[in-house]
């Protein structure tokens, strides 16, 4: 099996980080979000925004960052 070709890191990066943190198009989701959000203001209570080689070969996905602490700095993993 041969890897994947790879991307322009730069370009991977600008394309991973054009999300919309707003997009209302999951209603269910936007509601629920909208839910904690009001519930709990001083949280990051947005989506966890990408970060790192947008290129990279390996990709660590994780839970989202806690809501008690570990939810200060919206990053996961630090």
């Amino acid at each position: 099996m041969s890897p994947p070709p790879r991307r322009d890191s730069a370009a991977a990066t600008a394309a991973a980080s054009q999300y919309d943190i707003d997009c209302r198009r999951c209603v269910r989701l936007a509601a629920f979000v909208d839910q904690v959000r009001e519930a709990n203001p001083g949280y990051f209570c947005r989506p966890v925004p990408p970060f790192g080689d947008g290129a990279a070969r390996l990709v660590i996905v994780g839970l989202a960052p806690g809501m008690h602490g570990a939810n200060a700095s919206g990053r996961p993993f630090t």
